[in-house]
């Protein structure tokens, strides 16, 4: 009898060891296998500066992001090279949900970039990618409609989580100054004129404006429980 128990706390150490090892394993992974998006961003915009020097040829670039968050960049004629972002730091989630930060690390986004977004004033540098889906909103932000333009013509709607890369959208204030750079390294300022709340069918916000503008949109209040019952709005101009 002793034997026998002997033998099965030695079986049930060995388990518990092999469990800690699986435990570890998979968080290595999770650390290594998730790049910062603006550090992909940034690649992309080093790799097209590097192709504009280039001679040039028949081959139209086109930027994505992988699902393994490496850079691909990709031709007409189906050639393809990839480069790993040289940052490997995540964002600062301190204050982000649970469910966003799950939601980071488990993004599957395979969709062109259009560039970065800015804000220092909240400590926030993140990639633009485009169309508002759940995906490209956790990993990052998102243009709303296509037809703006990252240069505030058409007033350019950025929407992202409150949650998320948009916590702290609500401590921007008048006269804050942030940035948005595209692909190119073309450098868009803009200046905040207003902040308000509006409710959810309220479109009307991302109507083309006179000045070129940028409109960041996000969920209030930021830390409701549920889903937020109105929007929290920042419209910026192009300086």
């Amino acid at each position: 009898m002793k034997n026998s128990l002997f033998y099965i706390e030695k079986i049930l150490l060995l388990g518990g060891l092999a469990l800690i090892l699986v435990f570890l394993a998979v968080k290595i992974h999770a650390k290594q296998g998730h790049y910062n998006s603006v550090g992909q961003v940034e690649a992309l915009m080093q790799s097209n500066m590097q192709l504009a020097q280039a001679p040039m040829n028949s081959d139209t670039p086109i930027f994505l992001v992988g699902a393994n968050d490496s850079i691909e960049i990709q031709t007409s004629s189906n050639h393809k090279s990839t480069e790993k972002s040289a940052s490997e730091q995540s964002p600062n989630m301190s204050d982000w949900s649970v469910i966003r930060k799950k939601d980071y690390h488990e993004a599957n986004v395979n969709s062109p970039v259009l560039g970065l977004l800015e804000i220092p004033q909240i400590d926030l540098k993140v990639a633009i990618f485009d169309k508002a889906s759940e995906p490209h909103l956790n990993k990052g932000v998102a243009r709303v409609l296509q037809r703006a333009k990252l240069s505030g013509e058409g007033n350019l709607s950025i929407a992202g989580h409150r949650d998320g890369f948009f916590r702290k959208l609500g401590q921007v204030v008048l006269g804050d100054i942030f940035t948005v750079r595209d692909l190119q390294g073309n450098k868009f300022n803009y200046k905040v004129t207003k902040t308000f709340i509006v409710e959810p069918k309220d479109t009307y916000v991302m109507k083309a404006t006179e000045k070129p503008s940028i409109t960041l949109i996000t969920c209030y209040p930021f830390y409701f429980v549920g889903s937020a019952p109105e929007r929290y709005i920042v419209r910026a101009e192009r300086i």
